[in-house]
């Protein structure tokens, strides 16, 4: 594993944070956009991008569900 390849995989994993500026679902934009840019070029940085993404989207979902539960629920 070359070092360039784990900055990447590095990247990928704090990518989420991007979830911090006011772009909505940066978190699961930022690794998506690593993860296709890199996929093709080392199979362990295209398991950890599809590993980050997975992981981001499954937060993503439930969040949305017990946002919308938490909607319904309260009136």
């Amino acid at each position: 594993m070359e070092k360039a390849d784990r900055a990447w995989e590095t990247g990928c994993h704090l990518s989420p944070l991007a979830l911090l500026t006011p772009i909505p679902i940066a978190n699961v934009v930022a690794p998506l956009v690593i993860w296709f840019i890199r996929k093709n070029s080392s199979s362990s940085t295209d398991e950890h991008g599809r590993a980050v993404l997975n992981f981001q989207l499954t937060m993503t979902l439930y969040f949305a569900i017990l946002l919308l539960l938490g909607i319904l629920i309260g009136k």
